[in-house]
């Protein structure tokens, strides 16, 4: 079960990544405009727009989204259950897997009431589907119902397997996605770049897209990205590293994914290099914290030379106490 804090209002959002069939351009090594090109077309996003009837956000374009109930033990329970209520993703997914077991078998196990069949949908489902770091929104504009409370957004990535690299799993079959419920009253798949022209949108939309992708589509330094990418130092080492680069670079805001974002919604607004590399690794909880009291010193004006020195000394503090106490407890 989560726990629901009286001054936060906790939602999970879920971005249906589909695979997107529009020709791609030939690859040129000598060109990396090609490369990014190729990656920002990889997927098509899946945007609902909010019926006028809604009590928060009327006529505002959003993903799948919904309140986490005391039911839920956990928001990726809540966000599962969201897109059963407002989706048929999950049957789709179901015919997906037979398909997949027939071609492998030619004959589907279950125990005659679907249980064993759904159990294994489930958890392909969850092997597909991503979170990232939350986004603590605080919302004005919402008639009241959310009160000035701060409503922390939850997002996730669900990446829909590409059907057509199969070839006995039918092509359309992603193209066959519905809506359900009484929330929404439009759906429509977007390319990135049209995503991020999208207006009007619920408030961070854009930021809860890039959280849940885990920056993949953020224009960030290569510097950054080779950070991103070691798998050889440890969480200490990395947040130290990560320190000097969000002081090296805390000039240079990211855009959201380098692209001109709604500027009359100020709710929309660019992400510091701390911020975007906490995104990158939203599970390492020491870099995270580390990023995010390096963004709240700097907007307390604190000069960046400062705050990096002083972080990486209560690194260098906390990690000889871990080994105080590990010499301790084996002396003893």
């Amino acid at each position: 079960m989560v726990s629901i804090s009286n001054s936060i209002k906790r939602v999970v959002t879920i971005f249906i990544l589909r695979p997107n069939k529009l020709p791609r351009p030939k690859p040129d090594h000598g060109h990396e405009s090609i490369s990014k090109s190729l990656s920002k077309n990889e997927f098509q996003v899946g945007v609902f727009r909010r019926c006028a009837t809604m009590p928060t956000f009327p006529n505002h374009w959003a993903g799948i989204s919904g309140s986490i109930e005391e039911e839920d033990a956990s928001p990726l329970d809540a966000a599962l259950r969201e897109l059963r209520e407002e989706t048929n993703v999950g049957e789709l997914f179901e015919e997906y897997f037979l398909r997949e077991k027939e071609h492998a078998s030619g004959a589907v196990s279950g125990d005659g009431n679907g249980r064993c069949v759904g159990d294994n949908v489930n958890g392909m489902i969850r092997s597909h589907i991503k979170a990232g770091l939350h986004v603590d929104v605080i919302s004005k504009g919402s008639r009241g119902a959310f009160g000035g409370r701060t409503i922390r957004v939850y997002p996730f990535a669900l990446t829909l397997p590409d059907a057509e690299m199969r070839h006995h799993v039918s092509q359309n079959l992603w193209s066959e996605i519905v809506m359900r419920g009484t929330e929404h009253d439009e759906m429509k798949f977007l390319t990135l770049d049209e995503f991020f022209d999208l207006n009007p949108c619920v408030p961070d939309l854009k930021l809860a897209f890039h959280h849940a992708t885990s920056g993949a589509y953020l224009d960030l330094p290569d510097e950054v990205r080779k950070w991103e990418k070691d798998r050889i130092n440890g969480a200490a080492s990395l947040a130290r590293m990560a320190i000097s680069l969000a002081a090296k670079y805390s000039d240079e805001n990211c855009s959201l994914g380098g692209y001109i974002i709604a500027t009359n919604d100020i709710n929309h607004k660019k992400c510091s290099m701390a911020l975007s590399i906490a995104m990158l690794r939203p599970s390492t909880v020491p870099i995270v914290n580390i990023m995010k009291e390096f963004e709240k010193r700097m907007q307390l004006e604190t000069k960046k030379q400062d705050i990096e020195k002083d972080l990486l000394n209560s690194l260098s503090s906390d990690g000889l106490k871990c080994v105080e106490l590990g010499v301790d407890a084996v002396m003893t």
